[in-house]
């Protein structure tokens, strides 16, 4: 748990190469299959990033969500070095120890709760344990993640 939390850490530290700008390693297009089944982005903003996320579009269309919204209205990300699929099917281990981490194509530089949100809906997140380890190492955003539940109970992605 202790290297694992070393890692996200190490991650967290990097600078952006433009900070507020949500958009993958290498500066363009980043993949997340939930999200679109096409690249999607580079984002000016992590409001851009939001809206077309479809945060504006549930918080009108969806008045029983709008609630969990304004919990989070107005709150300030920063944008940090994010795997964006982070889970125990991506985490090589041996001896006790974790001797790599795969699957790198989903990151990027995102919003600082991406990671967290991913973790619970990505594979693994049925895993209670897997859960409850990532919780005590990440920092936590419950709110957002009852937003991003709320986001994906409709479909409103490309």
């Amino acid at each position: 748990m202790h290297q694992l939390k070393g890692y996200i850490d190490q991650l967290r530290s990097l600078e952006p190469p433009e900070p507020g700008k949500v958009q993958a390693v290498d500066g363009g297009t980043c993949i997340e299959s939930r999200l679109a089944a096409k690249p999607w982005g580079p984002f000016n903003s992590i409001a851009d990033f939001q809206r077309f996320y479809g945060y504006h579009y549930v918080y009108k269309n969806c008045p029983q969500y709008r609630a969990d919204f304004e919990k989070v209205a107005g709150r300030v990300y920063r944008t940090v070095f994010t795997h964006g699929d982070l889970g125990p099917h991506n985490i090589l281990r041996k001896d006790g120890r974790i001797v790599g981490v795969i699957d790198w194509e989903t990151a990027g530089w995102l919003p600082e709760y991406w990671e967290y949100v991913m973790c619970y809906f990505g594979p693994g997140s049925d895993i209670p344990t897997w859960w409850e380890m990532f919780d005590r190492i990440m920092d936590s955003y419950p709110d957002e993640l009852i937003v991003e539940a709320d986001v994906c109970s409709i479909n409103v992605r490309a």
